[in-house]
């Protein structure tokens, strides 16, 4: 209801990291008495209060694209989580612009294999959404480059992927045959490259 004028705060939110006295404060809460509880404030965690922001940012961004750097940042984020948690704000987004398809192809190289899936699922969804297939076709390298990913998940999305964007996807032809025909490849991956394949060349 507050609409963009809460972008500012909701910013502040996903940056702001938590103080000395904060985590004490935090740490010492369970061990007050009652008595004492019911007039101080209780503590938020601060990971709760990151989801939240960028929950109620992904919202907001399907009108106001003031929402979008803020979890663009979040994206550098050295915690695991944060990062996580911005991916999935982002694919909620959805194919708006350029910039969120950018910001999930650098996701997509995550050292964490977690956020690796959910940017290359994401990235899959957002082909299966874009009606503007200008804004998707910039992620075809990173998903040739996700087809020899060591994780299955991330390697299925990506063919997939590769497979809705039909005709679009012509550079990964040669790395989709040399999926299908390497002995090592396994039996789905050579499915999810035959598929691919078949639709590229339609």
């Amino acid at each position: 209801e507050i609409g963009s004028e809460a972008i500012p705060y909701l910013a502040r939110m996903l940056r702001k990291k938590e103080s000395w006295t904060g985590r004490v404060y935090r740490s010492q809460w369970p061990r007050l008495p009652d008595r004492v509880k019911r007039w101080l404030p209780r503590p938020i965690d601060p990971a709760r209060r990151h989801v939240d922001a960028a929950t109620c940012l992904s919202r907001l961004a399907f009108s106001y694209k003031t929402a979008i750097p803020p979890l663009v940042e979040s994206l550098k984020d050295p915690k695991i989580e944060k990062r996580l948690i911005a991916v999935r704000a982002l694919r909620d987004i959805g194919p708006k612009s350029g910039e969120i398809t950018a910001a999930l192809i650098t996701a997509a190289r995550d050292a964490d294999p977690d956020i690796q899936r959910e940017a290359v699922g994401a990235l899959w969804e957002f082909i299966r959404a874009a009606d503007d297939r200008s804004r998707v076709t910039p992620a075809v390298p990173l998903l040739i480059e996700a087809i020899g990913n060591p994780i299955r998940d991330v390697r299925h999305d990506a063919m997939y992927a590769l497979r809705d964007l039909g005709p679009d996807a012509r550079p990964a032809v040669p790395s989709l045959l040399a999926t299908l025909k390497h002995p090592s490849s396994s039996k789905d991956d050579r499915i999810d490259a035959a598929c691919a394949l078949g639709c590229i060349d339609s």
